[in-house]
């Protein structure tokens, strides 16, 4: 699983989708039990080449699997939504993560204004930075970059 993680990762670093999606395709074929970890690692690579469609089937098919997905993994998926401009669906994802269980951190509430941010929706990136502090999260450079 780790030497599938790290592989799926390096994809990442070159912008390369196909071969991580298949690495991840034979992860299944071959019985390898993927984790959070590895999950993460894909979305990521979804996130960076810029293909949310990609990132969202990777956390539905991870969930479908039972795997527990982590804050990082939805931040990574909220990212990429938000880098292709679909604002909405990051405060889909970013709001589903609560129905699971999950309390977003500084790097979810980040991922979300940087989307709220590209969306032009100001008022609404606002309203998150107070939904932050209600939370007793301090917003840091990044988020207020963001």
């Amino acid at each position: 699983v780790v030497t599938c993680g790290a592989a799926i990762s390096a994809c990442g670093g070159s912008q390369q989708l196909a071969p991580a999606l298949v690495l991840w395709s034979d992860m299944q074929r071959f019985g390898v039990r993927a984790n959070d970890a590895v999950c993460t690692a894909l979305v990521s690579v979804c996130e960076r080449c810029g293909e949310w469609v990609a990132a969202l089937s990777a956390l539905q098919e991870a969930s479908e699997m039972g795997i527990h997905l982590s804050p990082i993994t939805y931040s990574s998926a909220v990212s990429a939504c938000g880098r292709a401009g679909e604002w909405q669906r990051a405060l889909e994802l970013f709001w589903g993560m609560a129905r699971r269980g999950l309390k977003p951190d500084t790097v979810a509430f980040g991922a979300l204004l940087r989307a709220l941010d590209l969306g032009h929706k100001w008022e609404w990136a606002l309203g998150m930075l107070s939904e932050m502090r209600s939370r007793a999260l301090a917003p840091n450079g990044i988020t207020f970059s963001a």
